[in-house]
């Protein structure tokens, strides 16, 4: 169990109440300045895992943890084909706007391990909408990511958790139904 930290003001609010060994997520927009902040939560002893959601990230972090001399806990965000039926379910799918496709996750890997931080993956993240209206899209979802949890194992990666994004709806109507504004 841990806590996410989606911006700058968040992270620094967990990390000013985090103990050693919390889980701390880093999801969001990631410039210099956070990463090293996420960093520094790393040398504070907590698990702070920056979760790469769109390759141009990973340079970001390479060049960061550099200059400060640590190896980063990342974690992936992966872009589910399984789309979930619901209000916000465009934030889920192969069309995603964040997330790695199968191809970015290999490119991914290839480039941790050629700079000796393939251990460094940890984490697998994805996230299949908000406001979901359906248990069976979660489930095929669910299905889906693990079969990529085997796949990285096949290939080596050792991850540590699985953090799952996005949600059943909240039924604001009270009918029970599949529409945008109930659950079923």
């Amino acid at each position: 169990m841990g806590l996410e930290a989606g911006s700058k003001p968040e992270l620094l609010a967990v990390l000013a109440l985090a103990k050693p060994g919390s889980l701390v997520v880093c999801n969001g927009y990631k410039d210099a300045e956070y990463i090293r902040i996420a960093l520094i939560g790393r040398r504070m002893g907590l698990d702070v895992v920056i979760v790469i959601e769109k390759p141009s990230e990973l340079d970001h972090v390479m060049r960061e943890s550099a200059a400060l001399g640590m190896t980063p806990l990342l974690g992936v965000r992966m872009r589910l084909a399984t789309l979930g039926a619901g209000k916000w379910q465009n934030t889920g799918g192969d069309k995603a706007k964040f997330g790695l496709t199968p191809r970015q996750l290999l490119d991914l890997l290839a480039r941790l391990r050629a700079a000796g931080l393939g251990a460094a993956l940890q984490l697998l993240h994805f996230h299949m909408g908000s406001q979901l209206s359906n248990l069976r899209d979660i489930a095929s979802g669910m299905r889906e990511a693990g079969q990529y949890l085997v796949q990285l194992a096949q290939q080596g990666v050792n991850l540590r958790w699985i953090d799952v994004g996005g949600g059943l709806g909240v039924d604001y109507e009270g009918t029970r139904s599949r529409s945008y504004c109930s659950i079923n």
